[in-house]
């Protein structure tokens, strides 16, 4: 539709160049958009449609995408047409929202990862929201992730940093792989991923090792 568009435009503005006529916003619609749109088969679509065309072709789906919104007192932001809440400390700020895969980051001004969370957004509207542009790069975080083990609860869950995380009850009993990165918790169980959370806890990691040894068992009399 663009090439179209461009090449209507082209022609159209030779044509008016000849005759010593210019093109305005009054007739554009009669003498360009109609012509263009009837040679790509378009009905019922307006100029006005194209308001985000040039962030969402180079964007793509799969891009990283960064907002800026302010957080309004009771530590909600306004994403599309959705109330999303990133923390009553936030209250007041502007804040970089980066929306990259499943999940919305809250990124401070030092790079540090504020808040983490699932994002409600699709990726193929994310490039359409006001102010929408392509994310810049984080500075690098010191170190790589954390790695620890969890033995699976009967119920299928686990907890990492005071964070509960649900494997799956077909998972109890099992010892997992927690890869914990700054923004998500990644569960490895049997050589394979369970579960992918996003973090949402800023609580620091004391335990490393799963407790493979049940205190109950230390006091049941011994069989003979």
């Amino acid at each position: 539709m663009t090439s179209h568009l461009t090449v209507e435009q082209r022609q159209l503005a030779l044509r008016l160049k000849a005759r010593g006529l210019s093109l305005r916003h009054t007739n554009f619609s009669r003498r360009v958009w109609v012509k263009a749109r009837g040679l790509v088969g378009l009905s019922g679509v307006h100029f006005r449609d194209l308001r985000h065309t040039g962030n969402s072709l180079p964007a793509g789906d799969g891009a990283v995408i960064e907002v800026d919104r302010t957080v309004n007192a009771t530590g909600l932001i306004s994403l599309g047409d959705q109330q999303i809440s990133v923390g009553l400390h936030l209250a007041g700020q502007r804040v970089t929202l980066r929306m990259e895969g499943p999940l919305l980051a809250v990124p401070g001004h030092d790079g540090s990862l504020l808040r983490t969370l699932a994002c409600p957004i699709p990726a193929e509207r994310r490039s359409r929201l006001r102010g929408a542009r392509r994310a810049r790069s984080l500075p690098s975080q010191p170190g790589g992730p954390i790695t620890v083990q969890r033995r699976v609860s009967s119920r299928g869950g686990l907890m990492v940093a005071r964070q509960k995380i649900h494997a799956g009850m077909i998972h109890a009993g099992k010892t997992a792989t927690v890869i914990c990165e700054s923004s998500h918790f990644q569960v490895v169980i049997d050589g394979e991923t369970a579960a992918v959370v996003p973090r949402t806890t800023t609580s620091e990691i004391h335990r490393y090792k799963a407790n493979t040894t049940d205190k109950r068992l230390l006091t049941r009399p011994a069989e003979t």
